[in-house]
């Protein structure tokens, strides 16, 4: 609940009028917002998808020494590298044989829902309280695992020679990522994001085995439901009337625990000497790198601190939050990066005087770095169009482009901007004119000639090509 809080803390907009809204009313209310689009819901398929889903563990047999235990045994964690591989040993071919057939309805389930436009997932009551009836969040993070089942049969059908099933599976995953694009809360764009991510670069594994003809269909299919994503506007309202809720909740805390047990439960959490965590360092130092270091030494500390503002200075100070990050949003992004450190400064001070918001500290979780995992994901959205594209011109020209001038307008109708510098992808020709590279300058906003490093903060570029496929390690 916390992470969520201060996710939303600066993304939200100037929304004052969710303060008039009556307690009652709230979950209704967010549930027409989100419910935007008529026709039959994909939502019911993939819960029923998630329902039948099989995981591996449920396929694990007793005697783990066989070579089939140990396959299936790691299966779930070589899922990544399988799903890339140009090759599977009969044993890891049986087990993935396995592993696919016991999910035959979970995939039949989401080749359905793949073919439906809109989807709404309902709030999940739990008293009357918004900030308590967060949409499923467990059911939407399932989806993930079922992302990477997709993956798997997408690989398994390029194995068969089965091109056209293999991209077509790939873009059902595209499409369930856009399915939960068309959420409200801003907090929920984080899985769908992790989806697309995946989906993006398993399209760029098959375009590297297997260049389709209709290339660019792949890629229009790919993005088919875009318009759909939910409107910023609504997200704003959507997460300021969440915030107001959750504040107002907090307040009412603070005069009686009992009316809101379960933020209790939140608070012992995060206070420096927590009865739940009391001499449990590696939790304690967990969390400390997840959202930071209270200032608070007990539950008390934190109601009194509360008790000392009012409700509507809080909100106000998350208005002010609000424009502190529209105004550093102002900028082009590869100009607002180069000033993240200033920005988070002045932001964390302001978050500090409002005792409900920072309860956890500043952390990690902050604005920048929410926006930072969506320009990630941007650059390699735009990379499969610069690759598929360069890829289509080396099978025309048989050669490729000295540079991405050359795809236009035939191949690409422009050249995409990279978001950490504001210039073009870098483009170089490497192996003699047989190979290429395309990246983005990434975080650091230096090049580092195509050079990547593992820390998004560090030095190293965010390669898009070629890609860097890891073996699987054979266990027969």
């Amino acid at each position: 609940m916390l992470v969520w809080t201060i996710i939303l803390i600066g993304i939200t907009g100037g929304q004052d009028d969710v303060t008039k809204l009556p307690v009652d009313d709230r979950i209704a209310y967010a549930d027409k917002l989100a419910n935007r689009f008529e026709g039959p819901n994909a939502w019911d398929d993939y819960k029923a998808a998630i329902a039948a889903f099989v995981p591996v563990y449920k396929l694990f047999p007793n005697d783990l020494s066989s070579v089939r235990g140990k396959h299936l045994f790691r299966l779930d964690t070589n899922l990544d590298e399988l799903g890339e591989s140009r090759h599977w040993t009969p044993a890891w071919a049986a087990a993935i044989a396995e592993y696919l057939n016991a999910n035959t309805k979970s995939l039949r389930l989401l080749a359905k829902a793949s073919e439906k436009k809109r989807c709404f997932i309902p709030l999940v009551a739990a008293g009357n309280r918004l900030h308590q009836s967060a949409t499923d969040f467990k059911a939407t993070h399932e989806c993930r695992a079922l992302a990477r089942l997709m993956i798997l049969k997408s690989n398994d059908c390029a194995l068969k020679g089965e091109w056209g099933k293999a991209f077509q599976w790939n873009v059902r995953i595209h499409r369930m990522a856009d399915h939960l694009y068309q959420q409200m809360f801003s907090i929920q764009h984080l899985v769908p994001l992790s989806i697309k991510r995946l989906a993006n670069r398993h399209t760029m594994v098959l375009f590297s085995r297997q260049f389709p003809t209709d290339w660019r269909s792949v890629i229009e299919d790919t993005m088919s439901l875009d318009e759909r994503h939910c409107p910023v506007d609504t997200t704003e309202v959507a997460d300021a009337l969440w915030m107001w809720d959750y504040l107002e909740s907090w307040h009412e805390w603070a005069q009686d625990q009992s009316r809101h047990p379960d933020l209790t439960s939140v608070a012992k959490m995060f206070v420096t000497n927590g009865a739940e965590h009391a001499g449990n360092e590696v939790l304690n130092n967990a969390l400390g790198e997840l959202l930071g270091q209270s200032s608070f030494q007990s539950i008390e500390a934190i109601q009194s601190a509360i008790k000392h503002v009012t409700l509507e200075q809080e909100w106000l100070i998350s208005r002010k939050l609000d424009q502190i990050s529209a105004r550093w949003r102002s900028q082009d992004f590869h100009i607002s990066w180069k000033l993240v450190e200033e920005f988070e400064r002045e932001y964390c001070e302001l978050m500090t005087t409002s005792p409900t918001l920072s309860i956890g500290g500043c952390g990690q979780m902050q604005t920048s770095h929410f926006d930072l995992m969506f320009k990630l994901a941007e650059v390699q959205m735009d990379g499969v169009s610069i690759v598929g594209s360069v890829l289509a011109f080396q099978r025309d020209r048989r050669e490729l482009p000295r540079e991405l001038g050359e795809l236009v307008p035939k191949f690409l109708d422009q050249i995409a901007t990279d978001p950490f510098s504001g210039s073009p992808f870098i483009y170089r020709v490497t192996n003699g004119g047989s190979n290429f590279k395309v990246y983005s300058v990434g975080p650091d906003q230096i090049d580092n000639d195509g050079k990547r490093s593992v820390k998004l903060r560090d030095t190293g570029d965010c390669i898009i090509w070629p890609l860097r496929i890891t073996p699987v390690d054979s266990i027969d």
